[in-house]
């Protein structure tokens, strides 16, 4: 008995108890929304904000934020996706990927550890520069991954869930492991959010999410 409260004493075991509960009653709402393929469709359209939120975990744990996480991530995309464009190879493409977003955030460290400057400010002008470069490199036009990276989308374990799901979920276990928890309770804030948010966004057929179009999909996240 006292065993059985000290499992609902830990708050991540509340987490997922309060994400299926909403789930639940989402799912009474609209019948749809516990349907198989549309779980997956919500985990593989959250996936990218999943990873990113493993890195955003590590710099909450130390005391400190990034502001800067999302417009990286974008300028990122846009080097790898004009490089591909221009018909260089994936693993450069994803290499000069890598590169900006540590140089990026390298500036950041250096003009935070140099200027003493609260993280708060100096990645919120940061964002808006990376933002400005990736408008400034895009120059307006729609950039494509020329359907090199669709392999995370359609390489699927057990013929239903997506590799790019199954790499947020390795992440997220891998930080488990390391005695992270904040990682968990970010990830679930991300997943319950996706509940709350499925009853104001079930009633249009077609719904177009950055996380698709980085692979190149518009998802309709109803059927």
């Amino acid at each position: 008995m006292n065993k059985g409260r000290g499992i609902f004493r830990d708050q991540r075991v509340l987490l997922c108890v309060v994400i299926v509960i909403l789930a639940v009653a989402v799912g009474i709402i609209n019948p749809r929304f516990v349907r198989l393929n549309n779980i997956v469709a919500i985990l593989q359209q959250i996936s990218v904000l999943g990873v990113l939120t493993m890195a955003m975990s590590m710099l909450l744990i130390s005391g400190g934020i990034d502001l800067s996480i999302g417009n990286m991530m974008t300028l990122s995309s846009v080097v790898v996706a004009t490089l591909l464009m221009r018909g260089a190879n994936l693993f450069v493409a994803v290499l000069a990927g890598f590169g900006v977003a540590i140089l990026g955030g390298l500036l950041n460290g250096f003009i935070i550890a140099k200027s003493r400057t609260m993280p708060l400010i100096i990645t919120l002008g940061t964002g808006q520069m990376f933002n400005g470069i990736s408008l400034l490199i895009a120059g307006g036009s729609f950039l494509q991954f020329q359907n090199k990276l669709d392999f995370l989308r359609t390489i699927k374990l057990f013929d239903f869930l997506p590799l790019m799901v199954i790499f947020m979920l390795a992440i997220v276990l891998l930080s488990e492991q390391h005695e992270l928890s904040l990682p968990f309770y970010l990830g679930g804030a991300i997943i319950l959010g996706a509940v709350l948010a499925y009853p104001l966004v079930a009633r249009p057929r077609h719904i177009t999410h950055p996380e698709a179009l980085a692979v190149g999909e518009a998802r309709d996240v109803t059927d």
